[in-house]
């Protein structure tokens, strides 16, 4: 009979790896997470996604469960642990398909296309009505739009959803131009806002403080701080936009099948299973070799791997990729052991998980941590 196991690396210093009681502030090289108080089978995990110092897993049930930080109600639960739990759920009938985090704020999707938020909501990234600027949400709490959402994104202060008529809408923070909209000097909208240049949209993800948007004609388009040439235009040029800049960077032939944002760099998945990226640079996190380490570029490049890739799962600084043989590489920033290799040293190129000798089937990333399911056999 086939097994799952997750395994959990990285920074560790409020418990976000699941790992329980141990005491290391980070680990250099995937361990697994028990799970067997929480009745969650590893095999029916289909998320794993994290912020800055807390985690979420969802299921094939609609089920979440969280770990890790929780000083501003990130985690949805009302102690926090370094254990996974389960969340409280939201209202009857509702199965949430899609999650996602910010640095200490959280979203999920329903099936039915509800949307719930809660954490942090210090710029407004919640996108709650309600709820003050600064103040802390302890648990799901609803999201009211005209339409059904069907794409839910986090940065670091901002979030972004795409509606089911393809519109986007974003609430948070807006000093660097994150929200697309100009908004004459103001620095958050504590609701959520449309977009409007913005035509079928298909795909959205947050950066730390830029956005970018794929159509269903795989068409890119970007704004907020591009200092690092994040946006996929020349920072010589344009250090920001505060609306939205059609990109013309990427030259691939191959639809897109999703886009991934980390602080400072961005990453486009295609259909023939390739990854372009383009942004910053100074960790390796664009994949390109040791030789080019401190060179930011807005033209999307390939990082330096001859096996297709399944699965990509971006962090703060650092990249996880899931390649067609079922084996785990990384690259990118490595201070916590993000990497997952054993050392602490950045990664230039995508590297395998040596430790990690099972067959991965799915993966996931916080700001500085990592996990991939796997499978053996008895």
């Amino acid at each position: 009979m086939p097994q799952y196991r997750l395994f959990s690396w990285g920074a560790n210093s409020h418990g976000q790896l699941g790992q329980g009681d141990i005491k290391e502030e980070e680990l250099l090289v995937p361990r697994e997470v028990d799970l067997s108080s929480t009745g969650l089978q590893p095999k029916n995990i289909v998320k794993i996604v994290g912020g800055a110092g807390h985690s979420l897993l969802l299921d094939n049930a609609g089920r979440v469960f969280s770990c890790g930080w929780n000083n501003k109600g990130q985690a949805g639960v009302t102690n926090a642990s370094s254990h996974f739990q389960r969340m409280a759920v939201v209202p009857e009938g509702e199965e949430i398909v899609d999650i996602a985090c910010g640095w200490d704020s959280s979203m999920a999707l329903t099936k039915s296309g509800e949307l719930f938020t809660w954490g942090s909501n210090s710029h407004g990234q919640l996108g709650l009505t309600h709820a003050a600027i600064g103040a802390k949400v302890n648990k799901l709490s609803k999201v009211e739009f005209a339409k059904p959402v069907q794409r839910i994104s986090m940065g670091l202060r901002h979030s972004a959803v795409i509606t089911k008529d393809a519109r986007v809408f974003v609430c948070g923070a807006a000093t660097k131009g994150q929200l697309g909209i100009d908004f004459r000097g103001g620095r958050y909208s504590g609701q959520f806002v449309e977009v409007s240049q913005i035509q079928s949209a298909r795909y959205v993800a947050c950066g730390q403080h830029h956005t970018v948007v794929v159509t269903s004609d795989n068409e890119i388009f970007a704004w907020g701080d591009n200092k690092y040439g994040q946006l996929g235009v020349d920072p010589a040029i344009r250090a920001l936009s505060l609306t939205p800049v059609k990109i013309n960077n990427y030259e691939g032939t191959m639809s897109i099948r999703g886009i991934f944002c980390g602080w400072t760099h961005s990453a486009v998945l295609t259909a023939d299973n390739k990854v372009f990226c383009w942004g910053r640079n100074s960790y390796g996190q664009l994949g390109r070799g040791q030789s080019v380490q401190a060179v930011e570029t807005w033209e999307a490049t390939v990082p330096v791997t001859s096996t297709s890739i399944q699965q990509l799962a971006v962090g703060s600084e650092h990249n996880v990729a899931l390649l067609d043989d079922k084996t785990v590489v990384s690259w990118g920033w490595n201070e916590h052991g993000n990497c997952g290799n054993g050392s602490v040293e950045n990664v230039f190129v995508p590297t395998k998980i040596v430790s990690l000798e099972l067959k991965s089937v799915l993966i996931g990333t916080g700001a500085g941590h990592s996990f991939a399911v796997a499978l053996t056999s008895s």
